[in-house]
């Protein structure tokens, strides 16, 4: 049999026939934690919304990456989890400052293991082959529980890369 390729086709244009390349390097889905403790008042939650909204333009609205924006705090009996923006809702980026800037009334302490905990259970349900969390921080947990909750936090962490389900990055704000 002789073989027939479709570049030697009577009218065959490259233009009008291409063929598709599938690049799934974006195929990501990214989580961004915020901390919302009364240590972040000031500029440093500033710092955090402003590198948030910087965050939602390069990857949702440029790239089109999933990506949710979750602040927390901790009222002392339980954590308070702020959902800003999930991940398979838009929204723009005057919509998510305000969103966030109200989130700021609920500043007190933090329970940064349980937070990052409950947002890695979020975040591994989703489709995409890479799952990354950014934790936007400006230091050590501080809630008025009883246990070491420092040593938590890092067990928490230390579990999420053991479990290689996920990527975990941690940015220090001032």
């Amino acid at each position: 049999l002789h073989r027939v390729l479709m570049k030697d086709a009577p009218g065959y244009n490259e233009r009008v026939f291409k063929r598709r390349i599938t690049n799934d390097t974006l195929d990501t889905a990214v989580s961004l934690l915020v901390d919302f403790s009364g240590s972040m008042g000031g500029s440093k939650v500033a710092t955090a919304i402003h590198s948030s909204l910087l965050l939602q333009q390069a990857l949702a609205q440029s790239l089109r990456i999933p990506l949710e924006v979750i602040g927390f705090s901790d009222s002392g009996p339980s954590s308070i989890m702020m959902v800003f923006k999930t991940f398979d809702k838009p929204v723009s980026i005057e919509g998510l400052q305000e969103r966030m800037l109200k989130g700021t009334a609920y500043m007190r302490s933090n329970a940064d293991g349980e937070a990052i905990n409950w947002t890695h259970n979020r975040l591994v349900q989703r489709k995409e082959k890479r799952k990354v969390m950014i934790v936007l921080s400006d230091g050590s947990p501080a809630c008025s529980r009883s246990g070491d909750i420092d040593a938590y936090t890092k067990n928490v962490v230390k579990a999420i890369e053991a479990g290689h389900r996920s990527e975990i990055v941690g940015i220090g704000i001032e």
